[in-house]
């Protein structure tokens, strides 16, 4: 299923339990959250939970896809834009961040 397709699958499945506008991004907050503990739990507590970790990730898409719902935004179309503009300042980014991501990455991502 692509971007639009869930966006209407969700908005079609959602149409009688629809929160007001403030709702729909009040959830995302607690949908953060929510997916801000896992993590929690994952680094520091070493509770290395990846199908609750992807469950919350799944909870925070479908949150934005549900704001995008009540504001009337096309999000496959703002998403397609939006990686448009970031291939244009990829090789930028490069030369500044590269090596410390990297540097960081070895450091902070280990297993």
């Amino acid at each position: 299923m692509n971007i639009s397709e869930t966006q209407a699958y969700l908005n079609s499945l959602l149409q009688n339990i629809r929160h007001p506008r403030i709702g729909t991004v009040i959830g995302l907050q607690e949908e953060v959250g929510e997916l801000c503990k896992c993590i929690m739990d994952w680094e520091i507590y070493g509770k290395t939970d990846k199908i609750n970790l992807g469950e919350e990730c799944a909870d925070v898409l479908f949150s934005v896809i549900d704001i995008c719902n009540a504001y009337g935004i096309d999000l496959e179309k703002v998403s397609e834009g939006k990686l448009n503009n970031m291939k244009v300042k990829i090789a930028d980014w490069e030369k500044k961040y590269g090596e410390s991501l990297k540097h960081r990455r070895d450091i902070l991502d280990q297993v």
